[in-house]
């Protein structure tokens, strides 16, 4: 035994305790309604609107970015500058590394790696933009992809996202002050 276990109140750490802790406070039903009919909303939107102009605006990731804008709105990751410009430099890093590099583990590392260090030395964390990274290794995209899908889908998610703040403004409230 340690000396610290044997101190009246005090115990060792374990493995897990961070996981045993609740991380967000409960969110109340309607604001859980209104942020998942919200984020269908949006997918319906890039959906639709990639059926009616031929123009692709849906990437698996927009799913996981509708998580974090809608139900953890003002979370450091969900502002626009990180949903527009984590997708767009993570969509840039995976072309620009499966432009020089053959699709391999090794590139998908390299690139998923290169856009986590860009969004980081940018300050822009999104981290559904990784998946953005791998799937634009995945189907070989070249520079096009970064207009369509990736910027275009991106804008009208944020846009969804900041119509979505305003309607929920006396619901969700104002950001929280910087700590």
């Amino acid at each position: 035994m340690s000396r610290l276990s044997r101190v009246p109140g005090l115990r060792r750490p374990r493995l897990l305790d961070p996981w045993r802790r609740p991380l967000l406070p409960r969110l109340p039903w309607h604001v859980i309604l209104a942020a998942s009919l919200a984020g269908a909303a949006t997918i319906a939107t890039l959906s639709i609107g990639q059926d009616l102009t031929s123009v692709p605006l849906l990437v698996g990731a927009f799913g996981s970015s509708c998580v974090l804008v809608f139900l953890v709105p003002h979370g450091p990751h969900s502002h626009p500058a990180n949903v527009l410009v984590g997708h767009v430099a993570a969509a840039a890093c995976g072309i620009a590394v499966s432009s020089v590099l053959p699709l391999a583990w090794y590139s998908l590392a390299a690139g998923m790696g290169l856009a986590m260090g860009v969004m980081a030395g940018l300050r822009v964390i999104h981290a559904p933009a990784g998946a953005t990274a791998l799937a634009v290794m995945l189907v070989e995209a070249g520079w096009d992809y970064l207009l369509a899908p990736i910027l275009s889908g991106a804008l009208v998610l944020t846009a969804c996202a900041l119509l979505y703040r305003r309607l929920m403004w006396r619901v969700i409230g104002p950001p929280p002050p910087p700590a």
